[in-house]
């Protein structure tokens, strides 16, 4: 009988754990609010030196860029997909400057447009906060799945897309987004459930334990 206990005091404790640990770091997010506060087209980045977009953002505002891929980019052709890498660089109201390699992937088959595919960030100087949300893996290093980060100034930030290989064009539209996100829970009332798990399981073993110790006690008096 004290077996089956403990192994369900156990059971218990670890079903608690697991569930209250799951729950506490699942997190969605809702966006709340979301300004465009730049954008161009091709046809006013045609003519310019640099293709670059400024916007204004409040401390702890995230900033989004968007940008459309040329009708006149070409991929270079790969095992499987077309691809096409561009730098971008985000100077924040500080002068700093965020240095990303960004990544476009068509599949090689496909007719559709070039889609982001990767973000990886080259030199960061603490204008934005790149979320943990935001993160992909792939074979071990760090991407973002957009580029996507928290303002920690007030200002304007600007952005600009660098030219390279491929890009025989200005993107067809280039824009900063200002977001306001809220983070919900959607398995808070899982956590408490989880507590209540553990404690019958911390209760059981505890139980046993004492009621094992006790009789050894009784047993050792009687010899």
């Amino acid at each position: 009988m004290r077996k089956d206990l403990l192994v369900l005091g156990v059971i218990l404790l670890f079903v608690g754990i697991v569930a209250v640990s799951t729950a506490a770091n699942i997190e969605e997010e809702k966006i709340v609010l979301r300004e465009t506060v730049g954008r161009k087209t091709a046809s006013e980045l045609i003519n310019m030196t640099d293709w670059s977009v400024s916007g204004n953002y409040s401390k702890g505002r995230r900033l989004r860029l968007v940008i459309q891929p040329g009708n006149d980019w070409m991929a270079e052709p790969a095992q499987g997909y077309h691809y096409i890498i561009v730098n971008v660089t985000i100077c924040d109201p500080e002068g700093d400057k965020t240095q990303l390699r960004v990544e476009f992937r068509k599949d090689a088959m496909a007719v559709h447009n070039l889609e982001l595919f990767s973000v990886e960030i080259i030199s960061s100087c603490g204008g934005l906060t790149f979320e943990k949300s935001n993160e992909l893996t792939i074979n071990g290093t760090t991407y973002y799945w957009e580029i996507s980060g928290v303002a920690n100034y007030d200002g304007v930030y600007n952005a600009t897309v660098g030219k390279s290989w491929g890009t025989f064009g200005p993107p067809e539209i280039l824009k900063l987004e200002s977001l306001v996100v809220e983070r919900s829970n959607p398995y808070w009332l899982v956590i408490p459930v989880g507590v209540g798990f553990m404690v019958a399981g911390l209760f059981l073993l505890v139980w046993v334990w004492k009621s094992s110790k006790h009789k050894k006690r009784a047993k050792t008096s009687i010899h």
